[in-house]
């Protein structure tokens, strides 16, 4: 059983799309969730596949508030686990520009 979870933060990097050797695509991100002044961001690997993969990676950009949910998994590597989510929705929160006016926005 694996446990399912939901973070919301914003990306520190510009997403990084990659097809593996099977023709998949994925896409990896790092999101930033805060945890209030004076503490430091907790920092969470995530991949996303599929046509989410490739929206993310077309569509958001470093900076960009984001819901992703999916799988935890820990890894670990030099005596140390890292957490990692494996991402089946993710969803931008940020505020969509449009061309007529910055002041206009569409959700995602």
């Amino acid at each position: 059983m694996s446990a399912v979870v939901t973070i919301i933060g914003n990306l520190g990097n510009e997403p990084e799309a990659r097809m593996l050797a099977s023709g998949a695509n994925v896409t990896d991100i790092s999101v930033a969730v805060n945890l209030g002044k004076d503490k430091q961001p907790n920092w969470y690997k995530c991949s996303i596949f599929g046509k989410s993969g490739e929206y993310a990676a077309n569509n958001l950009h470093k900076g960009s508030k984001v819901a992703v949910t999916g799988r935890l998994v820990a890894n670990e590597s030099n005596g140390k686990t890292y957490l990692n989510v494996t991402a089946y929705e993710v969803q931008s929160l940020s505020k969509q520009q449009t061309a007529e006016s910055d002041d206009d926005f569409v959700p995602f």
